[in-house]
């Protein structure tokens, strides 16, 4: 179950008329994903995407602050966020207070995620928890990911790889 903080519901109408902005801006290979509190706006299919995310950022940039709302560039997206103090950080805090948890990790690869490896470290030096920032390598890792993780391993099938050993290593501590 999804709980979205009365704080970013309020501006739904934004994002809304964000959308409505942005549709006539659209060209082949880039599309708007709705994620109802944020919005992603992808591009990794035009053609010369780099030079497609420096023409376009001043246009995307402009529509947020025209509705309130902040911009973050990721990895062949831009993000269209509330301008409000949550993010992936702030929610990993919350769900690691909320469950009382001791420990916990925190699986990314973009630089959306970096805010979470942030607080992974931050929450472990009180030790409030022992929690991990693990990075995923891939060719196209924006460097802050590598920079702010604790570890890195590489791909998704390294992900599985360690999921799977954590799950056998979990069972077999338990018997």
């Amino acid at each position: 179950q999804v709980v979205v903080a009365p704080e970013i519901a309020a501006y739904r109408p934004q994002l809304e008329s964000a959308i409505a902005d942005l549709q006539s801006h659209l060209i082949d290979g880039m599309w708007i994903e709705d994620k109802k509190t944020t919005l992603s706006i992808h591009y990794r299919h035009v053609d010369q995407p780099t030079k497609f995310a420096q023409t376009f950022k001043p246009t995307i940039e402009q529509i947020a602050e025209q509705h309130g709302l902040k911009t973050f560039a990721g990895r062949m997206i831009f993000e269209i966020r509330p301008d409000v103090a949550i993010n992936k950080g702030t929610a990993f805090e919350h769900l690691i207070t909320s469950h009382q948890l001791d420990a916990a990790m925190y699986i990314g690869d973009d630089t959306t995620d970096v805010d979470a490896f942030i607080m992974a470290k931050q929450l472990r030096n009180a030790k409030k928890c022992y929690s991990l920032a693990i990075g995923v390598e891939s060719e196209d890792m924006p460097r802050p990911v590598a920079d702010n993780a604790d570890i890195m391993i590489s791909g998704v099938s390294d992900v599985e790889e360690f999921l799977s050993w954590l799950l056998r290593a979990a069972s077999a501590s338990s018997t």
